[in-house]
This record gives C-alpha cells, structure tokens and sequence, in this order.
C-alpha cells in the first residue's frame, strides 16, 4: 500500500544522514554562537560530568525549575541516603509559551510556586531546566545561559535575545525582595550525563536532542535541529504549514510532538483519496507520539478514543494505522542511531563501547523503538559497537520527574565542587 513515501530508510540514505550529521557537528564544534542555520549547533554547557559521591553531598538541597515542554515544573530536593528525594510535592502546571519580555516570563514561574521556595529554602542553589538552545557562560552566582534570538517549540520572549538568563533572574528577585542565588542553567540532555562514565544522554520525548562529555564540560548539540534525513513530502508539507513552520528539522521525524499528528496526516490523507477507510474517524487532530504506542501494542479502545470514533475499527483499518505508526517509529529510530554514529565518528573513534542515558517516552514506551535501534546500530557499526543505554533508576515520585531531580543533583554536585569538597581520585590527588 502506498504511504506517500512513508517507508524506512534504505542503507544509503542512512549512510549520508550519518556523513552529514557527522561533518556539521566537527564543524561547529568551535563555533560558539547559536546560527539560524541547520544544527548540530554543539553548545558548550560549561558544566563538568559529576564526580563526587552522594555521601559527599549528604543532607544537601537545591530548588528545581523546568521549563520548556509541555509543562513547568517546580520541586526541592535532598541528598540523602544514597540517592536525592524530594521534599515536598513537585508543582505541575500549565504555562503558556509567548512573553513580552523575561520578566514577564519570570514572574509567572515566580507566583506558581518558585516564590515560595525560595522563602521555605534561602540558601538553596537554583538549579534550572531551560530546554532550548543557549550559550553556556561562567557567571560569578554559577553556570549561566545566554539566549538565542530565537527560542525552539513554537516559544517565543520578546527582547530577550542575548539576555543571561540567571544574571537577569537574580535581577528580578531582588526587585521583588529575594536575594540573589547561586544557579546553574541547564538544558535538560546536558542534565542526563550522570558520570564520567556516562558518554551520551539523549532525550526523545516532546522534543528532540544529544548531549555528550567533550574534553572536560557537556556539549549541547541541540540534535533536533539537524536537517540530514530525507524528508517525507506530503508529512513535511503539513507539518510546517500547521505547527511547524520555523525551519526544517530532523526533530519532525524523530520527536513525540510530531509522530502522533503525522500518523493523523498520512491517515486523513487517505480516506480523502481512497474514501472507503477511516470513514468514522471524527478527529485527525492527533496530540503527541502516544496514539503510536497504543496502535503497536493494540490498545484499540484507546485509538478509537483519540480518534473519536464509536465504530470499530476495520481489520484493513487496523493493519493500516499499524503499518503507518511502525514506519514512524522506525523513522525515528534510525535517525537518532544515525546521529550516534555521526558523533561516534567525529568525536568517539576510538570507542568500541558507549554508554547512553535516555529520557522521554518515545525511547522508553514505544514499542519495538529500542529494539529497531540496535538493529540500525548493529547494522551501521558491522556489530563493532556496544551500545548501552540506561534508563533512569530513580523510584516512586523521581522517576516520573526524572529531568528536575537530575538537574538538581547535578547543581548541588557543582556548588559542592566550588566549595573544595574534591574527591580524592580526581582533581586533588
């Protein structure tokens, strides 16, 4: 059946997405300013891989803020017996994504939660989420992030661009009666390397990206932002006309925000042309990749309930929507083990192992994602390179907010190393 050009990519368009994303990235590995042009962008965080223990920042705490999916989050919390548990319930709330300037901005996150913190905590450091693309600076109160003059997801700050975010941060709180604090801005893959053990974090969920342990800070690549993999004429089409029209990007292949409604795109599509299937579909304004976890492990009822339809569905309906949500998925699959290779070439050559840690739905609940994964790994590598990847191992209420606790535990890591609290192995041996 045709898909319009749906399908999964053959061995040599996914050797050029690889050349591609390989060349760009040693290309602006030394270029240290956000371009309008196509990524990898290779950010410098300027944030070191942790490396002290957690009994050695037993009893510390931080204040967490993420900012830049779906939704803000605000939480505390605490080193404590081997791990950082939160002190009181992570705030969740809804914000919306244009401002007529920074302060506007942070007065919202102020009065939804973050005012209170700061009063129930005044020595704790600030440790931030900004999911998009920024510029890591050293500041004098921590890690700073200098602003595009474009943001990512549809977001958008007025006169914001080249703006530091925590140095402005503190400026507002201390109009507003707050001391300034001790921050580290953060983007959310940066926040995923764990370890020096640890050489790659990626994060697949709303959006998109790579991070990786380059000489001695975290490199954000803002991966998403690439433009390698062929693009799907009639889904790009669509895509860019309805909710994405700012650039071309390999994120529209590869993101949760973008497989749900190119699966509603391809469906719609065919009923107007064929007229004999989707025929009781009442909603092709499909939310997000989590309609392509429900088709591939037959959660019928639910598809029926995102689609809105009381009839169900058709056996050809069924083997349709599943044949289009598996080329999705192995899509986006392929794209991202391309990317890996890309930045193994450039930059891990000597490497016959990595170590990967992930984040976000797509990798972790669609069905037969990890597994396409290290097939196109195993492929690409003529199985000369052991991928692993590991999922977070935080419990109960961390392991659903996994991104705020990882940056909070890698600011308490960070002030504890300015401090002179070293570990022995290390800088002071």
């Amino acid at each position: 059946m045709d898909f319009f050009g749906l399908r999964p990519l053959n061995a040599s368009e996914k050797q050029k997405i690889v050349e591609a994303f390989y060349k760009k990235a040693v290309k602006n590995i030394s270029v240290n300013t956000i371009k309008k042009s196509a990524g990898p962008l290779m950010l410098p965080s300027h944030i070191h891989p942790p490396k002290l223990s957690y009994e050695a920042l037993e009893g510390k705490v931080a204040i967490g803020v993420d900012v830049g999916g779906t939704n803000l989050r605000i939480g505390t919390g605490r080193i404590k017996q081997g791990k950082i548990s939160p002190l009181e319930k992570i705030i969740i709330a809804k914000i919306g994504t244009r401002y007529k300037s920074l302060e506007d901005f942070f007065k919202v996150i102020f009065d939804k939660g973050l005012k209170k913190y700061l009063l129930d905590y005044p020595d704790a450091p600030l440790a931030c989420i900004f999911s998009f693309p920024g510029i890591g600076i050293l500041e004098k109160k921590g890690v700073d992030m200098i602003l595009p003059e474009d943001l990512t997801k549809e977001w958008a700050i007025e006169r914001s661009s080249g703006s530091k975010m925590g140095v402005r941060l503190n400026n507002f709180l201390q109009k507003n009666g707050i001391a300034a604090r001790n921050y580290l801005f953060d983007n959310d893959t940066v926040a995923l390397i764990k370890d020096d053990a640890t050489d790659i974090g990626i994060v697949c969920a709303t959006g998109y990206n790579l991070s990786f342990v380059y000489g001695d800070t975290i490199i954000n690549t803002e991966a998403g932002s690439a433009d390698t993999a062929p693009e799907i004429e009639l889904i790009a089409s669509r895509l860019k006309k309805e909710i994405a029209s700012d650039a071309k990007r390999d994120e529209y292949q590869i993101s949760g925000k973008y497989l749900g409604p190119s699966l509603a795109i391809v469906a719609k599509e065919m009923r107007d042309r064929n007229k004999n299937i989707f025929l009781s579909v009442k909603n092709f304004n499909i939310d997000k990749s989590f309609v392509i976890s429900d088709i591939l492990s037959g959660n019928w009822p639910e598809v029926m309930n995102i689609f809105k339809t009381d009839v169900d569905f058709s056996k050809e309906e069924k083997s349709t929507l599943t044949d289009i949500a598996s080329f999705l998925r192995d899509r986006s699959a392929q794209i991202v083990a391309c990317h890996i290779i890309g930045l193994k070439k450039g930059f891990f050559a000597d490497k016959n192992k990595l170590v990967l840690s992930s984040d976000g739905p797509v990798i972790q609940k669609v069905p037969g994602w990890t597994t396409k994964f290290f097939e196109e790994i195993a492929e690409l590598t003529n199985h000369k390179l052991e991928i692993i990847i590991n999922e977070t191992k935080y419990q109960d209420e961390e392991k659903e907010f996994r991104g705020i606790f990882d940056v909070m535990y890698q600011t308490i890591e960070y002030f504890a190393r300015k401090e002179g609290k070293l570990p022995k192995t290390t800088e002071n041996k």
